[in-house]
């Protein structure tokens, strides 16, 4: 299908495009790591430089940063100490959150705050894509989204007056406003390391992707309620205007590697449904719902397909199979829309 775009979805769909390469490569380790690990074959050397953790260790003592100590010891650009114990409380805070609820222990994570011109003497990728390395764990996050070369915010042109009135009386000043989507990037990739150290196998990639944005979300909600609203306009805009020829959760999960390959705007429109289907479980379950994951999911068990997937969320929650219906109707629609 040939997709024309109005204007204003131009914008979105670039976005669309990017988030979906950045999604990739911060999968892109846990995919490839485990199945290296599994088989004991040696890492390509590719993969080796991206996510050595080593390398990054050793990249980042070159630097000479300043440090803030903790639980998520911070090394920080000089001049951007404010932003580094910011990012130190909201992302630590996420893991000890999590400690504290399922009584774990999680590894350690060294948090990298960086300046464009830092960033790439320590990672390969875009600035602004947040990444984790293998152990040991560097955590990379920008200084400034603003300098991102990669991710395009929305400009007030994309919200409507409501929401804008909304952000106004919930004390938001747009020109920080717009950029806390970024940081819940953040909490969903530390959502993925929370996911494994608690033992959950999501079994399919599109829960994988699901549970990291619910993890984030739910520890948002519970100690950083601010940062909500940004996360859901950044997922509900995109949602909106970004291109979806296909549609079904089982289109995604047996066309994994084509979507994040090849089709990566598609890619990114299921990354937004999921997140539209994250904010009703969640308004219904709260935090309760990762209790029953873990009990549903642990490992060990035998390897699940995504109606069987389906079939036990629904036993956790029912919805969930007629969501993955609509889904389906979506593209039914877009194709009669086009």
């Amino acid at each position: 299908m040939i997709w024309t775009l109005l204007p204003s979805c131009r914008k979105w769909v670039r976005l669309a495009l990017l988030i979906a390469i950045g999604c990739v490569a911060m999968q892109a380790p846990h995919m490839v790591l485990a199945q290296q690990l599994s088989t004991g074959t040696e890492l390509p050397s590719q993969v080796s430089t991206m996510f050595s953790g080593t390398l990054r260790q050793k990249n980042l003592a070159a630097l000479n940063d300043p440090c803030l100590p903790g639980t998520m010891v911070v090394y920080y650009s000089p001049g951007q100490k404010r932003r580094a114990k910011f990012l130190q409380d909201l992302l630590s805070g996420e893991m000890d959150f999590y400690a504290n609820e399922f009584n774990v222990h999680f590894l350690p994570v060294t948090l990298a705050v960086l300046n464009p011109d830092q960033w790439k003497k320590v990672v390969i990728f875009a600035y602004g894509f947040p990444s984790m390395s293998r152990p040991p764990s560097i955590f990379t996050m920008p200084s400034d989204w603003s300098k991102s070369t990669a991710v395009p915010f929305p400009h007030k042109s994309d919200v409507d007056a409501a929401t804008l009135k909304r952000i106004r009386v919930e004390g938001h000043r747009w020109e920080e406003f717009q950029y806390e989507g970024g940081d819940g990037i953040g909490t969903h990739e530390i959502g993925h390391s929370i996911i494994r150290q608690l033992a959950i196998v999501p079994q399919t990639h599109w829960f994988n992707e699901f549970l990291a944005s619910y993890i984030g979300y739910a520890y948002l909600r519970a100690k950083a309620p601010k940062e909500i609203l940004g996360n859901e306009i950044f997922w509900k805009v995109g949602y909106l205007n970004s291109p979806h020829p296909h549609t079904d959760l089982n289109y995604m999960e047996t066309n994994y590697v084509d979507l994040t390959t090849k089709e990566q705007i598609n890619y990114a429109w299921y990354q937004f449904a999921l997140d539209q289907r994250l904010l009703e479980v969640y308004r219904q379950q709260g935090l309760n719902f990762l209790v029953k994951v873990k009990e549903s999911f642990p490992a060990g068990g035998p390897k699940l397909d995504t109606d069987q997937v389906l079939n036990k969320l629904e036993a956790i929650q029912p919805g969930w199979k007629k969501w993955a219906e609509n889904l389906t109707a979506t593209r039914l629609q877009s194709l009669l829309d086009n």
